[in-house]
């Protein structure tokens, strides 16, 4: 959003306009102001699929049938639109086929005004890094730290910055979920140090092996074209997390 263009409240009064009450479908820009009009504005309990999930500001679960039959929409192209909004980075986009759809408005204060909160938003940041470090389990023996929606948006930037093959924030979701944040900051520090992590690492693909190995340099200096004989490096030296090699067959 531009610094010198300003911005305008919109109330969900909108809803109540005939304008709004139109049988006609949705074009892209009436459902992206439709999306930031149905996030939560404040954090908020709910009970879904037989949990009591908190959706925090700037959040909203529906699904694809929910808002294809809002926008009067095709599943498909309701799929498509949200996926060109996380691609953009102005979305988080998780979708659990048959359950739910969790959309988070990336920076979502800036279409908002700070004044209707009663936290200014370092206030709030503070508290969401208190929460951070509050929410701790343990998978697997690895004490997990989950991470707010600015940090995985943060670690989702500088890691699409980083790599070819690009990360999406369910993947980012289980790799934290798998191996911790401290072992993916560790992986990013390698990912820098290796133009071969860069150009070939897929987190699609990632084994806990090869993690191992990426975080302990093994990748630093690793170089395809010096290989002479496929034989010397077993299947999961050569392929696990990565993009199939030219003249090696999984």
């Amino acid at each position: 959003m531009a610094k010198n263009k300003g911005w305008v409240s919109i109330h969900r009064n909108i809803y109540d306009n005939w304008l709004w009450k139109s049988n006609e479908p949705f074009d892209i820009r009436s459902a992206w102001i439709d999306l930031l009009l149905m996030v939560n504005h404040e954090d908020n309990k709910i009970y879904h699929d037989n949990q009591l999930i908190m959706v925090n500001r700037g959040q909203k679960i529906t699904s694809l049938l929910d808002l294809s039959k809002r926008w009067k929409w095709s599943r498909t192209k309701v799929r498509n639109f949200l996926k060109q909004l996380e691609d953009d980075e102005m979305i988080l986009l998780e979708i659990v086929p048959r359950k739910k759809t969790v959309i988070t408005i990336v920076n979502y204060n800036k279409y908002q005004d700070d004044n209707t909160t009663k936290k200014t938003t370092e206030e709030q940041q503070k508290d969401n890094r208190r929460t951070t470090e509050r929410q701790q389990k343990d998978i697997n023996n690895n004490d997990v730290i989950m991470i707010n929606n600015d940090d995985k948006i943060n670690y989702i930037s500088e890691i699409n910055n980083l790599i070819k093959n690009k990360i999406s924030s369910s993947t980012l979701d289980d790799f934290i979920n798998r191996f911790g944040v401290n072992k993916l900051d560790s992986l990013i520090n390698e990912i820098r140090a290796s133009n071969y992590l860069k150009s070939s690492i897929n987190f699609n693909y990632l084994n806990d092996d090869f993690v191992k190995k990426a975080i302990g340099g093994k990748y630093r200096t690793f170089n395809v074209s010096s290989i002479t004989n496929y034989n010397d490096y077993d299947e999961e030296n050569i392929y696990a997390g990565i993009e199939p090699i030219r003249g090696y067959k999984k």
